[in-house]
């Protein structure tokens, strides 16, 4: 198959003041074989209208459905998709014009079913701190516990992972989902390029923390099935990690 169709995800939420960038971030890809589903999660300001009044590109799809949370968002979109390959944008984050073009690339030269790239988070793009995220050129469950660099915005699967790649009701949906895929011994290729800049939003680092801790206590505990001694050491391994990572880096 030369010019393999990409379906991509993109779960949305009250962000008609942050989806313009995304979507024109698609939009503007070098590889044009692509669909786009953005499910609303019952947003209550004019996120569907700013849809609709930004693009009338035929690839772009909007499902309106009830508010259940970014997995169940995620999910509906991932029920429509039929395109060889999987990939996901959050209605916040970007990604550089030939993301789509690079992974497919990728994909197809290494007969992959996943691959995921570097990312940069930063607060917008005047950030004078961004900060490059790398992973290893092998993942592994002990390196994932310790320290999460996957992130879905830069993962790209073969349609053949579907039902892998469902997201529970759970926080940190996607986390448990990369941990899940990592148990299962399904080989996660590394791209050592940039291939998506994630929004870094204040409340997020500062007043959640310790809410974001016990979530992933609690995938320690429930997913990966941990004992509780064991799922203290790798959150405090977690947290002396993400204490120690070089700021202003990219």
């Amino acid at each position: 198959m030369t010019n393999p169709m990409v379906s991509i995800v993109m779960p949305v939420y009250n962000r008609s003041d942050l989806i313009k960038a995304s979507l024109e971030s698609i939009l503007h890809q070098t590889y044009p074989h692509w669909e786009l589903w953005i499910v609303d999660d019952g947003s209550t300001d004019d996120t569907v209208e700013a849809l609709h009044r930004l693009t009338r590109d035929p690839r772009v799809h909007v499902i309106c459905a009830p508010h259940t949370g970014v997995a169940g968002a995620r999910n509906t979109g991932l029920a429509q998709c039929t395109g060889t390959y999987l990939a996901f944008l959050d209605s916040d984050d970007l990604w550089p014009v030939d993301k789509l073009n690079t992974q497919v690339k990728f994909m197809m030269e290494e007969h992959a079913l996943i691959s995921v790239g570097y990312f940069i988070d930063r607060s917008d793009e005047h950030d004078p701190h961004p900060q490059l995220r790398t992973c290893p050129k092998t993942i592994t469950l002990r390196g994932l516990l310790i320290d999460n660099c996957i992130l879905f915005q830069t993962l790209m699967a073969h349609q053949s992972l579907k039902e892998e790649l469902v997201f529970p009701s759970i926080r940190h949906e996607d986390y448990a989902v990369a941990l899940n895929l990592v148990m299962k011994a399904i080989p996660i290729h590394v791209i050592p390029q940039v291939l998506a800049y994630r929004k870094r939003h204040a409340a997020s680092l500062t007043a959640n923390k310790w809410q974001s801790a016990t979530w992933r206590y609690r995938i320690y505990r429930d997913i990966v099935k941990l004992s509780s001694v064991k799922a203290t050491l790798y959150l405090f391994a977690y947290a002396w990690v993400s204490l120690t990572r070089p700021r202003g880096s990219a």
